[in-house]
This record gives structure tokens, C-alpha cells and sequence, in this order.
């Protein structure tokens, strides 16, 4: 039988006299517990300095900020198209609380990065239901982008539907951290 361990570390020093001592006793560990450590997956760089941060597990840590990778973000709208399709027979209630569950998941992994991005998101998100629901009134034939689907179901309106755009669910999650 064959068992296959893959282990990751991401160390950061405030000092970088400090980093080789770090990586030596993470390939001591790694040795102790039967782990090779590949060379080329070995990635030494300054967080501080713009253009030398890190991917991991979805991360951009770079300039001492953790962003949300410009890989992972497309994956959310992915989501949500699925849920937001024009010709979606689900009532407006059910495919609102779906909306919601998609990105608390997203949103509960990523709380401790920068959440610009989910900005354009929430636009997007308004905008299919209200292709939804333009659709469902046989008024508009445009994809959410009219100005008359706007004033007709306004934000409040979708609000007042259980709505939760992501961005506040992000400043309330700040708000509601203990550290």
C-alpha cells in the first residue's frame, strides 16, 4: 500500500537573516516525518515588495495583504451564473436563498483577505435577477442591462427579498471578528 502526503508550509519571517534558519528546520521536519522537500517548489521572496507575494490555497499574499486570487474569483461568478439563469423556473425566494449560500461558503474561506473583488460581483448578481425577472414580465428583452430594469426592481427591491449583497456580508463579518 502506498500513501501519498503532500505537505505545505509558508513561512514568514519578519527578518531575512532569519529565513534560512526557518527553511532548514522545515526540512528537518520534513526528513523527520518520511517528506521530500523538491527544489523547485521551494520559493523564497519578500511579501512586502509589490510583484514578489505568493500564491496559496487561493491567496495572493503580497505587500503584507491577502487578496483573493485572480484564478479563484472567476469560480464565484461561475456559481452564480448557474443559479441566475434567464430561463430559471424557481421562484425568486429560492433561487435569492441559493444566491446567499454560495457566497457565505466563498466568503467564510476568504474573510481574512481583501474583498474588493466582490464588488463588481454583487452588480452582476443584481443584474442577472433582474434579467430574471424582466424575462418572467415578458416587458424587456434585454439581459439585465436596461435602465428601465433598474428602476423597476431597484436594489431595495431585491433587499426586501432576502438579498445580501456580498460586500456588506463582508464589512459585517469584519465588523462582528474578535481579533
Amino acid at each position: 500500500m502506498i500513501v501519498l502526503f503532500t505537505c505545505y508550509f509558508v513561512i514568514m519571517c519578519g527578518d531575512g537573516d532569519k529565513v534560512g534558519e526557518a527553511l532548514s528546520l522545515a526540512r528537518k521536519w520534513a526528513k523527520k516525518n518520511g517528506l521530500d522537500s523538491h527544489p523547485d517548489k521551494i520559493r523564497v521572496g519578500d511579501c512586502k515588495a509589490m510583484g514578489e507575494g505568493l500564491d496559496f490555497k487561493g491567496y495572493r499574499l503580497e505587500a503584507w495583504k491577502g487578496r483573493v486570487r485572480k484564478k479563484s474569483q472567476p469560480r464565484l461568478g461561475d456559481c452564480a451564473r448557474q443559479l441566475t439563469k434567464r430561463a430559471n423556473a424557481k421562484s425568486l425566494p429560492y433561487i435569492i436563498g441559493k444566491i446567499n449560500t454560495v457566497p457565505r461558503g466563498w466568503h467564510g474561506y476568504f474573510e481574512g483577505a481583501d474583498l474588493s473583488c466582490l464588488n463588481p460581483m454583487d452588480g452582476s448578481i443584481r443584474r442577472r435577477m433582474g434579467a430574471i425577472l424582466a424575462k418572467r414580465s415578458k416587458r424587456h428583452k434585454s439581459f439585465g442591462r436596461s435602465r428601465a430594469i433598474h428602476i423597476r426592481w431597484p436594489d431595495a427591491f431585491f433587499r426586501g427579498e432576502g438579498h445580501i449583497p456580498l460586500a456588506e456580508r463582508a464589512k459585517a463579518a469584519k465588523a462582528n471578528r474578535l481579533f
